[in-house]
């Protein structure tokens, strides 16, 4: 049983309240004292009072039921409460060759226990000062600290080494030993614990968790039962020391000897001696580890770009590099001879993206990433931006299924070698995944297929990444042009800086505050095409709108040419485009959603542009090399462009020949252009809500020809902002047959005199269907469906595409139609039909009271001609009725805004 000192156990049952003669009693019984020896100890009157002294304690420990086994459950629960208020003790153990390491990873298994922390150092202590690298982070909070001296090592210079240095650092330092090897010095000096002895395990675990000593026998005895690893090491009778190391190893060690036999330096000078040893012993150990587990070969950093050549060099596998290179973070030898003589020997189809901390190390570094593009591809990035795809794929799920005890892969800077055969290395250094960048030491190769592979993905989606800068340059004789590159690239890796959401946020607000007041077109594409071209550093800003005739005409132009003047509106005035046709096009063909989706190319001259465009854009900037466009969206679908071309320095004004836009401004202008287009829509909307407002007060007030004011009402829905080129209105008489009443189209339709105009009876063709139903119908796309019309050649002739006919009913009676169409497939999207079918009842309200009107004049009139002397009053207040004041007349001629009906 655990002992418990009293002061501790006061604290341990603070919670039940138990008095101090309860607490005296518990202390003995959990001493093995029995109730006779608790009565004398404590001077108690009889043996039934401390039963009934103990039997309050279960009680308060809510222990029920009778019997002995109470005690052990009480015993139990505050085992349980000390060993939690002792708190895990942190134990490192260390190990030296294969069979110290065999041993350590099986002690853990011992020393897994509530009140034990246990874990293996990754490093073999006998690799020369390989493991002080790691040994700086994990000392930290250590509370026990284990050597397993196994057989073989005792004598070992880094061992002893190691133990000394460990010793200073750690309280509670033990050799635990697993050899019958005679120790000499300096071991002898530390507490040394024999490994093949369970009694000897049991004190070494009764001291690390405070337990009983008997428990720990019994938790030892437990975890050893069928521990056969034990079992071998306990019966191993050397005398001498066994070394560890693999008969490969020796043969290394052995050769070296044999080759310096005649040195006498070698034999004479035992500093010399010691040198050239050690460095064979870490030979000798690097290639044991390949040796063991065959995945992870390790030079000296230093080492690695001379490999690097002479594996270049080799014409029987030229490996092709593909490598990620952190600018003076490990790799400092770029911008020096070895440097050099990496890029002269490398394949011309290698690859290296070199990633510079800011941009004053890009321009120190101009001068090798020349030297370095002439012999092979190289691109540049900034960290800032790499940073995040490093730690992207740091998470990756098949990264994490190789990290493991015996290294670790990168996760920022590595190397992928391929030879013409297939064959394959990754190449990292150790101090990727080290926090103290001192240690810095080696390079490792890895050759494991699954391996290579993963990086190889990773490095092509890196590639790939907007922010990557290809340094490509095939003039480097002309320094003008060199040095014009240089700032370009400069300047594109100045701009590769992420646009964070609070600066889209702030953006967006600033736009859609300055644009929700401005209640003019013009000037809202003038403040828009403005902003957006202050923020992209772009050499040309333009926004296109859909016209009545289905293409996209520019409404607003801002920019410079290519002398850096001014470009007017009015140039290329005509710029106009279809859907899909040319790069502005193509932004507004429909998707899936039926919405437009942005366009972008940083090669806009390879484009399949329209010819005329193409022709006109060069001469005026002078080269198109990049653009960015994307759709202005309504509420029902895209009704314009908005779309940037080429990149200018923000200070010089000057267009960049190499400069594209990356995938953050096709973002970011995608987010502003949603603002732009809500406040385009807005004044649309408001002029449709003003024209359905004015046609209202037009008709109802509206007191002269009736012709006249049908006539004014479709010239308004033909107006430069609708959707339709054709407009006829049609009024049933008293035949019920629908004559056209008043009709008005576009300058380029023709062949008007052509169309059978005659009046439309019941369920004759579309306009007949109509007027039997009362439903409006719609067709979207005429040529499908041509054979129901009933003028074809001529809808053919203006080669229209969409048309519409919506019933006037006037109470429950269809009154009349009106027939639109359109020049483009229109679809005659929801708000458009309310619309439509609000302005009909309008007409058709109109045309009911005037109706009503000519049958109440008529009336009166006969009853005049019946009493010739009846008093004028009555036929005069009638007449007030039906004349509206001169001000309401003068009003009702007024003209109307005109209504978009494309949003």
């Amino acid at each position: 049983m655990t002992m418990i000192p009293p002061d501790v156990l006061k604290d341990l049952v603070a919670e039940e309240n138990l008095s101090q003669a309860e607490q005296e009693v518990l202390s003995l019984a959990l001493d093995g004292k029995s109730p006779t020896e608790i009565q004398s100890l404590l001077g108690i009157e009889s043996q039934n009072a401390v039963q009934k002294r103990l039997g309050k304690i279960y009680a308060k420990f809510r222990l029920t039921g009778a019997g002995p086994g109470k005690l052990a459950k009480l015993q139990k629960i505050l085992t349980d409460r000390y060993q939690l208020k002792l708190g895990k003790k942190k134990v490192l153990i260390f190990w030296s060759g294969k069979t110290g390491k065999y041993v350590a990873q099986r002690l853990i298994d011992i020393f897994r226990h509530p009140q034990i922390d246990a874990s293996i150092l990754d490093v073999d202590i006998n690799s020369s000062s390989l493991w002080l690298a790691e040994i700086t982070q994990s000392l930290e909070g250590i509370n026990y600290g284990i050597i397993c001296l196994t057989p073989g090592f005792s004598q070992n210079s880094w061992v002893n080494f190691a133990v000394g240095f460990l010793s200073g650092k750690i309280n509670n330092f033990k050799l635990l030993r697993f050899s019958r090897e005679k120790l000499t010095e300096p071991l002898l000096h530390f507490p040394i614990i024999n490994g093949t002895t369970q009694d000897s395990l049991a004190e070494l675990f009764h001291e690390m968790t405070g337990t009983d000593i008997q428990e720990a026998k019994d938790w030892i005895q437990f975890k050893l039962a069928n521990a056969n690893w034990w079992q071998e090491i306990i019966q191993q009778k050397q005398e001498q020391p066994v070394p560890d190391e693999s008969s490969d190893f020796q043969l290394i060690l052995n050769a070296g000897l044999q080759i310096l036999k005649d040195n006498k330096c070698f034999q004479t000078n035992k500093l010399f001696q010691k040198l050239i040893i050690n460095v064979l012993t870490d030979v000798g150990h690097q290639l044991e580890e390949v040796g063991s587990n065959g995945r992870v070969y390790s030079i000296p950093l230093e080492l690695y770009p001379r490999y690097l050549v002479r594996l270049q060099k080799d014409r029987d596998i030229q490996p092709r590099v593909q490598a990620i290179s952190i600018v003076g973070y490990v790799e400092h030898f770029w911008a020096n001879d070895r440097g050099d003589e990496v890029g002269k020997t490398a394949n011309p189809e290698s690859e290296r993206i070199f990633i510079f901390s800011d941009i004053q190390e890009y321009k120190k570094s101009t001068k090798f990433l020349l030297e370095h593009a002439s012999k092979y591809k190289v691109y540049v990035m900034m960290r800032d931006a790499y940073e995040p795809l490093a730690q992207e794929f740091c998470s990756n799920e098949k990264l994490t299924k190789w990290q493991d005890d015996d290294y670790s892969l990168p996760t920022k800077q590595y190397a992928i070698l391929e030879a013409a055969d297939q064959s394959q290395l990754l190449v990292w250094y150790n101090e990727d995944n080290l926090s103290d960048k001192r240690h810095k030491r080696f390079a490792n190769f890895s050759a494991i297929t699954e391996q290579v592979s993963l990086y190889k993905e990773a490095f092509d989606r890196i590639k790939s990444s907007q922010y990557v800068v290809p340094f490509t340059l095939e003039n480097t004789a002309n320094l003008e042009q060199v040095t014009e590159f240089f700032r370009e690239v400069e300047y594109k890796l100045s701009q590769t800086n992420s646009i964070t959401p609070e600066e889209l946020l702030e953006d967006l607000q600033k736009v859609r505050n300055e644009l929700i007041s401005l209640t003019e077109e013009n000037k809202v594409i003038d403040k828009a095409l403005s902003f957006v071209r202050k923020r992209l550093h772009s050499q040309t800003a333009s926004i296109f709108i859909f016209s009545k005739d289905g293409k996209l005409h520019r409404k607003g132009i801002q920019g410079v040419d290519v002398k850096g003047k001014p470009i007017d509106n009015q140039w290329f005035a005509q710029e106009s485009y279809a859907v899909g046709e040319s790069f502005t096009g193509k932004t507004a063909l429909p998707q899936e959603d039926g919405f437009g989706k942005p366009q972008c190319s940083n090669k806009l001259n390879e484009e399949a542009l329209d010819s005329r465009s193409q022709a006109e854009y060069s001469k005026k900037l002078g080269k198109i090399n990049c653009g960015l466009a994307v759709p202005l969206n309504g509420q029902n679908k895209t009704y314009g462009v908005l779309e940037v071309i080429n990149k200018i320095n923000s200070n010089t004004g000057i267009p960049l020949n190499y400069c594209g836009f990356t995938q953050n401004e096709i973002y970011w202008l995608s987010a502003i252009a949603s603002a732009v287009a809500t406040a385009l829509s807005n004044i649309r909307r408001n002029r449709q809500n003003q024209l359905e407002s004015d046609i209202s007060s037009f008709l109802v007030n509206y007191q002269q020809n009736e012709e006249k004011a049908y006539d004014e009402v479709v010239t308004r829905l033909i107006s430069e902002h609708t959707a339709f080129e054709v407009c006829i209105l049609r009024i049933k008489n008293q035949a019920e047959v629908l004559e056209i009443k008043a009709k008005k189209y576009v300058s380029r339709v023709v062949n008007w005199e052509q169309r059978k105009n005659e009046g439309i009876k019941l369920r004759e063709g579309i306009v007949g269907k109509v007027l039997e139903s009362g439903e409006p119908i719609i067709i979207k796309n005429i040529s499908k469906e041509i054979d129901q019309f009933k003028n074809q050649q001529w809808v053919v002739a203006n080669q229209f595409k969409s048309f519409g006919c919506f019933p006037l009913i006037y109470q429950t009676e269809v009154v009349g139609t009106l027939s639109l169409y359109a020049a483009y497939e229109y679809d005659f999207h929801r708000s458009c039909q309310e619309f439509l079918n609000r302005i009909c009842s309008l007409i058709a309200a109109f045309i009911g009271r005037k109706k009503e009107e000519r049958e109440v004049r008529e009336f009166f009139s006969q009853s005049c001609n019946y009493a010739p002397n009846q008093p004028n009053d009555l036929i005069k207040e009638l007449d007030s009725i039906y004349t509206p004041s001169p001000k309401t007349e003068k009003n009702s001629g007024n003209e109307v805004a005109s209504v978009p009906i494309l949003d």
